[in-house]
């Protein structure tokens, strides 16, 4: 039931911000339909500025002005509007304006009237009176003869009991949107955008209010624990290897060498032949060993003569080279 409660309670205070909006676009459209238009020539500033009731959320100036061409007014609007300065409107005459002021439901504060005797002129204070008439008050009476220039007072304020009629800022051709923005004040727009913040709120509360309350949602069960804190137990370890059981080499088993591994075998690709070894001939000449050296066996074969120098009987005689096995020494 909560949820439904607060959905309706954004929703009424949706429905009331749309009712003043389009309560004000049906007034603008009323202006527009009924209204005459007229050129302003703003004048001087009252200084004398009250507050609108029965909500203080604007502040209300008045200001002499022209109808243009020739006719001296009196207008009152929450707007700051500069002296000199012409401005378009649309005003309601007097047999139209109390069925506008009934259509709408803000109140229409700018005011149009003639202007009276009563009324006063207006009067340009300085900027420092308020702090000049603090000072000389402060510092008491002056001494005699000392002659002070009298201030100046504010002018007496407009007579608000006289008939007035309700006008807008606009120009022929403006549309009804741009017509509520030039006529809006700061104080509207903020007031406007909270009441739109108020019932969005209230709706995103309805939203994550639950239907069904008794049942409640996973979050609200007694055993729910929140995932960054459950406990994750770690994994158990593996089972530990067999043992290598140690077996004693014989004596002196390091001494002997051991025999040198077998090259891998290339095998060879499907359908390949071996090649058998080629037999080389004596007289090969690819060969590269020579043939043993045998000695010769028949006398006719040249020999080698020496002949040996006669020693000196100063120089001992040399020692004849070891004979070798297999061939018999030369003969001298």
């Amino acid at each position: 039931m909560k949820k439904i409660f607060w959905f309706l309670v954004s929703f009424a205070i949706a429905a009331g911000l749309g009712a003043v909006l389009h309560n004000t676009w049906k007034t603008t459209e009323y202006f527009q339909s009924q209204g005459r238009e007229a050129t302003l020539k703003v004048g001087k500033k009252y200084n004398a500025s009250r507050w609108s009731s029965p909500i203080p959320l604007k502040q209300i100036h008045a200001y002499t002005a022209t109808l243009l061409p020739d006719h001296e007014v009196l207008i009152e609007s929450d707007q700051d509007l500069a002296e000199g300065k012409e401005y378009f409107v649309r005003f309601l005459t007097r047999d139209v304006a109390a069925e506008g002021r009934a259509l709408s439901r803000r109140a229409l504060v700018n005011t149009i009237r003639l202007k009276s005797e009563a009324d006063g002129t207006p009067v340009k204070l300085a900027d420092t009176d308020l702090m000049d008439r603090a000072v000389a008050k402060a510092m008491g009476p002056p001494a005699e003869g000392v002659y002070v220039a009298p201030r100046a007072v504010a002018e007496a304020a407009p007579d608000h009991a006289k008939p007035t009629v309700p006008f807008l800022i606009a120009g022929a051709k403006s549309p009804a949107w741009e017509i509520i923005w030039n006529n809006s004040t700061t104080g509207e727009v903020i007031v406007a955008v909270a009441w739109g913040f108020v019932a969005a709120f209230f709706f995103l509360h309805a939203l994550s209010t639950p239907l069904l309350p008794g049942r409640g949602n996973l979050s609200e069960r007694k055993d729910f624990v929140h995932p960054s804190q459950r406990r994750i137990d770690p994994d158990a370890p593996d089972a530990p290897s067999a043992k290598i059981k140690y077996k004693p080499s014989p004596a002196n088993s390091h001494l002997v060498d051991a025999p040198p591994p077998k090259p891998a075998a290339i095998p060879l690709p499907p359908g390949a032949k071996i090649a058998e070894p080629k037999t080389k001939d004596a007289d090969d000449s690819r060969a590269v060993t020579a043939p043993p050296f045998v000695a010769p066996t028949s006398g006719n074969e040249p020999s080698l003569k020496l002949k040996r120098k006669s020693a000196s009987a100063g120089d001992s005689a040399p020692t004849p080279p070891p004979a070798q096995s297999g061939n018999p020494p030369p003969q001298a």
